[in-house]
């Protein structure tokens, strides 16, 4: 290997570095304020209905906030855009910490939820720096950053809230802040001016906009629309879990924890070592259908499971198959624009994501709650076997249109 492609390859695993060490202090800020939030909600006198709104603005928000962040890091450049949207966070911790009200807090997490839309801009940091080859291995690390922050996170934020409820939402403040100051001296630019977007600023700003330019393109639509199934299945999951298992299992938090941080882990050792090896040996379709495969047994034996040690194969199985179809997805949309549109399409992917974040509760609680402990699962199946079916259906355009 020559002098040149030598320096070449150790500046891009520099960068590499840099930016999944800031995914992943973003992603534990996120995580410290996970368990507090409704403790939060409730000192101010919220019910449970206040409490789920609590959720839902944050990932509205998130949904109006990350096609927009995504877009403007195409025209902009990645670097100013996630220093701006870190300093938001920033801000909107503080909001929080400092909330007197219920009206104040519902502020706070709108801007902060806002302001976590530059995953967006992040992961097109990922595709500016990787060859498309490697993207699915690149944002399998991606989501190991990810579990990792979602792992200590949350672990961290119920330590200090036995001190002060409060502290939860000065540390995640401060830990952003040390995010920014870290991105600012350390983190240098991916994207050079020669290929940056010249899309007019008016249609950047325009977040519902960007998603239907995006589905206007016939091979965005299976990724975009499994990416909402596929997030709406998992999130409803993720919000129904520990009701379902008190009304089966009679558990608690102290039983229900042990399950997350199952997931947690398998989901890293998953994504940053599993998913590595499968990219370099299988298609991307292939990686994801292995993962609706292993997600639908999952809710299955959720389902079935009259014993409590039956959770614990079917949460490892459910993370795993998280695993295998979220990298390989997040690379598919990558590779199916062009290098001036990374940030618009990783941006509407996460809005899209976000939008299933804010549906997928609510299904789930209003079908669990109206027809049986067990029928958000078998929605969860449904969904995830219907986002499998429209990239099978998308990979057979693929081989028409080369035939």
């Amino acid at each position: 290997m020559s002098a040149a492609r030598l320096l070449a390859s150790a500046t891009v695993d520099r960068r590499l570095v840099l930016i999944l060490f800031t995914m992943f202090l973003d992603i534990l800020g996120v995580g410290l304020i996970i368990p507090v939030a409704p403790y939060y909600a409730t000192a101010f006198g919220a019910g449970a209905l206040e409490v789920g709104l609590l959720f839902t603005t944050y990932s509205a928000a998130q949904f109006l906030a990350t096609p927009v962040l995504g877009g403007l890091s195409d025209r902009y450049g990645r670097r100013s855009i996630l220093l701006l949207s870190l300093v938001g966070e920033v801000v909107g911790y503080l909001m929080m910490g400092l909330a007197d009200s219920l009206a104040a807090l519902y502020l706070a997490r709108i801007v902060t939820g806002a302001t976590a839309g530059n995953i967006g801009a992040a992961q097109a940091y990922l595709a500016d720096i990787t060859r498309p080859e490697d993207r699915t291995r690149i944002f399998g690390l991606a989501g190991a950053a990810f579990g990792a922050g979602f792992l200590f996170g949350p672990a961290l934020g119920g330590a200090l809230s036995l001190i002060d409820l409060r502290l939860t939402a000065y540390a995640a403040s401060g830990l952003v802040l040390l995010n920014v100051i870290f991105a600012a001296f350390m983190l240098p630019e991916s994207l050079p001016p020669e290929r940056r977007s010249s899309t007019p600023l008016r249609a950047q700003l325009n977040p519902i906009g960007i998603l239907l330019r995006l589905l206007e393109r016939p091979m965005m639509r299976s990724p975009l629309l499994a990416t909402f199934l596929l997030n709406a299945a998992f999130t409803g999951m993720q919000a129904n879990l520990a009701v379902f298992l008190y009304g089966r299992f009679g558990f608690g938090p102290t039983q229900v924890a042990p399950l997350f941080v199952a997931v947690a882990a398998t989901g890293i050792l998953m994504q940053g070592v599993a998913v590595r090896w499968l990219s370099q040996r299988l298609a991307d379709a292939t990686i994801l259908l292995g993962g609706v495969l292993a997600t639908t047994s999952a809710f299955v034996l959720i389902i079935v499971a009259v014993q409590p040690i039956i959770l614990f194969p079917a949460m490892a199985m459910l993370s795993a198959g998280n695993a295998l179809w979220r990298a390989p997805l997040t690379s598919l949309i990558s590779k199916l624009v062009s290098e001036r549109e990374q940030g618009m399409a990783s941006g509407g992917a996460q809005s899209t994501a976000a939008l299933a974040a804010v549906v997928g509760p609510l299904v789930a609680g209003v079908l669990y709650e109206d027809i049986a402990d067990s029928a958000p699962y078998w929605a969860g199946c449904v969904a995830v076997l219907l986002a499998g079916v429209t990239m099978l259906v998308q990979r057979g355009m693929k081989v028409r249109g080369s035939s």
